[in-house]
């Protein structure tokens, strides 16, 4: 069995009417979309349509909105002074 055939089996399987709300389904088929990109840029020997460098970006937004929000909604610069996770500091 392929890689892509064993995440399509799991995402039926997650996926199955009455098992979770919409929006959780729909967060789930992006992420998906996500691992087949990722599987077809291994292939085709081509990057992947989100690098690992937005990634970096995103993450470092998350957690600057989590930082602002621990130090009482004051801003925030990038990049951020505290490296440690915010979520552990609130």
């Amino acid at each position: 069995m392929t890689l892509e055939s064993r995440m399509d089996t799991d995402f039926q399987r997650r996926n199955r009417p009455g098992r979770t709300d919409r929006k959780s389904r729909q967060a789930r088929q992006l992420h998906a979309l996500g691992g087949r990109d990722l599987i077809a840029a291994i292939r085709e020997n081509r990057p992947p349509l989100c690098s690992a460098h937005d990634g970096r970006i995103i993450v470092e937004m998350i957690s600057a909105d989590f930082e602002s929000q621990r130090l009482g909604g004051q801003r925030v610069t990038f990049p951020l002074k505290t490296r440690a996770n915010p979520l552990t500091l609130l």
